[in-house]
């Protein structure tokens, strides 16, 4: 017998500064800009399980593009981190292979200011998730060097 399950996945991606930063966050896919700076939505469709479903659940992955604009003349590097507000529990979300959480993580240590970054979102979903919509938060935060 076939199991499916449809999920109804949905990321919110919003950035912020440290104090002092003249920084904002922009986020993009590969073909137009996801939101206003420092917000984006990110729709990853309706996940299924079904008889193919890895052993662990379903992945899903896309590619984004995260450019920290800023009107300073001088090129920077800045360093990058992201983490997750913990409530949706039926989904673990990594960017670039770093397992996101409540507590902040180095996504990128030195990501150059004024220049389009690509990073891959991952969203798995085990194969016992419940079935219905899934909303996840990623706060993003950018400070220079």
């Amino acid at each position: 017998m076939r199991q499916l399950i449809a999920i109804s996945a949905f990321l919110l991606l919003a950035g912020g500064v440290s104090a002092g930063n003249d920084i904002r966050l922009v986020f993009a896919d590969a073909s137009h800009r996801l939101g206003r700076p420092n917000v984006a939505n990110l729709d990853l469709g309706v996940i299924s399980h079904g008889a193919s479903r890895q052993q662990g659940g379903t992945r899903v992955t896309k590619r984004i593009r995260v450019v920290a604009e800023t009107d300073a003349k001088e090129r920077r590097t800045a360093r990058l981190s992201a983490w997750t507000d913990g409530t949706e529990t039926r989904c673990r979300v990594r960017i670039n292979g770093i397992a996101l959480s409540a507590v902040p993580v180095v996504v990128d240590p030195m990501m150059p200011v004024g220049v389009g970054v690509e990073y891959t979102i991952e969203l798995e979903v085990p194969r016992d998730a419940s079935a219905g919509a899934l909303a996840e938060a990623i706060t993003w935060n950018v400070e220079t060097h």
